[in-house]
């Protein structure tokens, strides 16, 4: 039997040593332990096959060394990014032993066999590197084409150097998949990448003197001339509704320029009702004053953390109560929504101190939890308005449209409760009424492709939004034309001693012809407003940025109007965020650090974090 046992294909590239613990390479010489060979039956098959296919190899890399197939070392070197002296030198070494590399060497060193394995790569990656370079959408196609470009620029030459005989064939050696752009496309062609929101910070000023609107607005006007910024150039200033800012920024931008900040307005929207009702009030004020009894006593608080052990709870998921800021709204919402999560726990706690304050009765927390309810869809929509590195000016018409909805579906069964959900009712439509007819949220909200004109409720404000529309389109138009009229003057000086008795005539033609063209342009723009807004909205989670880049060749009219309000931010949480970041900069160890280094330090800061 043991005789008639087949002999294992691995011992025709090793043979066996002296003891039967070790082997030797016939190709290499190498020394292995025989536990290390593989001689299993799937593996035997794939020596075979490994086998069958080793002359192949062979022959392909005697291919690769011979002079004669200089090309297909050119397309291997193009393709998959290979050193092909590499690949010349190995065959030229190994000679006899390269069968054994291409066979067994994988058994004899994993190294070799990984880096073989990056070397060599499969079908799939072959093809989709020919496809990177041939493709004009392709990764390795884009490269070498701005390289191209950079070569044109940097060198000073010739866009009809493409087009030279002399640096064809040297592109035809070099990358020889590779198609060579026209120079019309280095001319015409847009190889920019994607646009992206990005936010920066241009400086932080200290203020030495009297806060007068007089002495900001001349610091202010030192950071924008230092970074020659024109207010023309500004679209939009979002300020809170402190009277002094608000006068700087009207005289410095002008009234329709200013945005007063959206989350500062939500805030005196909830803060004048709550203020206002007796009833929450008093019952506020008494949350307020248990959770101040709690953080204050070490025990109380061990007692709450306890307890939510006992119920279970891991050590990494107890809560502490939450004190709110009188600054910050929300943070009251934090801490009735938390005095609520643990309203059980905190009164067992409080029913065994005596000097503790009195637990609120089950009516006051019925009313509490219809307060949470109602106040809570502010609370999201200031989450979702406050950021800067997504699109929200033009969430602030639908945002707001959303929360009457809420407010008009929300149903409470305490009296206290529908007197507060009305007093926010009139809040919402005093501060809100007229943001439709903000030219800035209008145009924002009109020009997202999530929007549009869906959430629009005023049939003035619509009309508004398309005599901005094509305002914006008329401004694009206007700059082209002093182009035009300097060749005129040109021509004009050229003719100005010559008599002209159509002169008349061409001028009449000239300002019809001008005419016509400006009907055109609005009738375009009409249109094409029209068509963008009779095509289906995008999803919510959708990037209007990234769209317009798509949407950019449909509808070329809007999109610079587009480009120019979706970055405008909503709130101006994100400048009182430096705050945080200045603190972080200014420690203990670098308290004399200098207020010129600090702003040089945020504008940094801001740079490096949108990388």
């Amino acid at each position: 039997m043991p005789k008639n046992k087949k002999k294992s294909a691995i011992w025709n590239y090793f043979k066996r040593g002296d003891n039967d613990k070790e082997a030797t390479c016939k190709f290499c010489n190498k020394n292995l332990k025989t536990s290390e060979l593989i001689t299993e039956e799937p593996s035997q098959k794939k020596l075979k096959s490994n086998d069958e296919t080793n002359k192949p190899a062979q022959s392909s890399q005697a291919a690769i060394s011979n002079a004669e197939s200089t090309d297909a070392v050119t397309l291997l070197t193009s393709v998959i990014d290979v050193d092909s002296t590499d690949i010349v030198n190995k065959g030229a070494s190994t000679s006899g032993c390269f069968g054994c590399s291409s066979t067994v060497t994988s058994m004899c060193s994993n190294t070799e066999a990984k880096q073989r394995s990056r070397q060599q790569p499969n079908v799939g990656e072959l093809f989709s590197n020919i496809k990177s370079i041939t493709s004009t959408e392709g990764t390795k196609h884009k490269k070498i084409t701005e390289a191209i470009l950079n070569f044109i620029i940097l060198d000073h030459k010739a866009f009809l150097v493409v087009e030279g005989k002399g640096f064809q064939q040297l592109m035809k050696e070099v990358v020889p998949l590779y198609k060579i752009p026209s120079r019309e496309t280095f001319k015409n062609g847009q190889m920019i990448k994607k646009s992206k929101l990005t936010s920066g910070t241009l400086g932080v000023f200290e203020l030495f003197e009297r806060h007068t609107a007089e002495y900001v607005q001349r610091r202010l006007t030192e950071i924008i001339t230092d970074w020659c910024v024109s207010t023309d150039k500004v679209t939009a200033v979002v300020t809170d509704n402190d009277s002094t800012v608000m006068k700087v920024n009207r005289d410095m931008f002008g009234e329709k320029k200013v945005i007063p900040c959206f989350a500062h307005t939500v805030k005196l929207t909830i803060d004048n009702p709550l203020t206002r009702s007796e009833t929450a009030s008093q019952i506020i004020g008494k949350v307020r004053e248990i959770v101040k009894f709690i953080k204050r006593s070490v025990n109380a608080s061990d007692e709450l953390r306890k307890k939510q052990r006992d119920a279970g709870l891991k050590e990494s998921q107890t809560k502490k109560l939450i004190l709110d800021v009188r600054t910050r709204w929300n943070s009251t919402f934090y801490m009735i929504e938390r005095f609520l999560e643990l309203v059980s726990t905190i009164g067992a706690i409080l029913l065994c101190r005596s000097d503790a304050p009195p637990m609120l009765t089950s009516s006051e927390i019925g009313y509490l939890r219809e307060i949470v309810q109602l106040i809570q869809p502010f609370e999201r929509l200031t989450k979702e308005i406050s950021g800067h590195n997504y699109v929200t000016v033009s969430k602030v018409i639908p945002l707001v449209s959303c929360l009457r909805g809420m407010l008009e579906n929300f149903s409470p069964t305490f009296k206290a409760a529908i007197s507060l959900k009305i007093e926010i009712q009139k809040e919402v439509i005093q501060r809100f009424d007229k943001l439709e007819h903000c030219s800035s949220l209008a145009l924002a909200t009109a020009l997202d492709p999530r929007f549009k004109l869906i959430h629009f409720k005023d049939a003035t404000a619509k009309a508004k939004v398309l005599n901005y529309v094509n305002n914006c389109v008329k401004n694009m138009q206007t700059m082209l034309l002093p182009l035009e009229s300097s060749d005129e003057s040109e021509k004009e000086e050229k003719t100005e001693r010559e008599i002209d008795i159509w002169s008349y005539h061409k001028q009449l033609t000239h300002d019809n012809m001008k005419n016509k063209t400006m009907d055109n342009d609005n009738r375009k723009a009409e249109s094409e407003f029209h068509m963008f807004v009779s095509s289906p909205v995008t999803p919510i989670k959708g990037d209007p940025i990234e769209i317009w880049d798509d949407m950019q060749t449909v509808f070329p009219c809007l999109y610079k109007p587009a480009m120019k309000h979706l970055p405008i931010v909503a709130t101006s949480v994100p400048s009182e965020r430096l705050f945080s970041e200045a603190g972080a900069i200014i420690t203990r160890e670098r308290n004399r650090l200098l207020g010129s280094r600090l702003s040089k330090l945020l504008f940094l800061n801001s740079v490096m974090r949108n990388k």
